[in-house]
């Protein structure tokens, strides 16, 4: 008997996954978090913060994590199932990010807490049902600690 996976399971992974390949910098992994038309906007960047797509977003974070060390974490979450293919999610995040070895501001950190606001869509993603974020909207949820620097090259 196979294991039923439930759509919310699903989509806590993809969301999680966004977390995990971030951290460990494994930029072609994107492509099991994002549809290959996904629009991203980090909304406290105004203009700049738009990401169409996934190439625009590993460029903008690749540039931003050079050199750093980063972790990632997800905690409260509300999932709704909008259709039989669709659904929205709000995920807080905090992320904390340290300068490595070869950073100017080695052993530095930087941290900030966010909510991610996500639509999503079901589909055969690599050969299997899954879900992909179509739509993500960051947003900073308090004022961020540390030194700026360490993620602004």
């Amino acid at each position: 008997m196979a294991n039923q996976v439930s759509d919310h399971e699903m989509i806590r992974n993809t969301i999680a996954r966004y977390a995990i390949v971030v951290d460990n910098q494994d930029w072609e992994a994107m492509h099991q978090v994002f549809t290959e038309d996904a629009r991203i906007h980090f909304t406290f960047l105004g203009a700049a913060g738009e990401m169409p797509g996934i190439p625009y977003l590993i460029g903008f974070i690749k540039t931003a994590a050079q050199d750093t060390v980063s972790q990632h974490a997800m905690s409260t979450q509300s999932i709704e199932l909008t259709g039989t293919t669709s659904a929205e999610a709000t995920t807080y995040v905090t992320v904390i990010h340290v300068g490595g070895d070869n950073h100017k501001q080695k052993g530095e950190m930087f941290c900030s807490w966010g909510k991610l606001v996500d639509k999503l869509t079901k589909g055969i993603f690599d050969g299997k049902e899954d879900w992909r974020i179509t739509e993500r909207m960051v947003y900073e949820m308090l004022p961020n600690r540390g030194n700026l620097k360490l993620i602004d090259h």
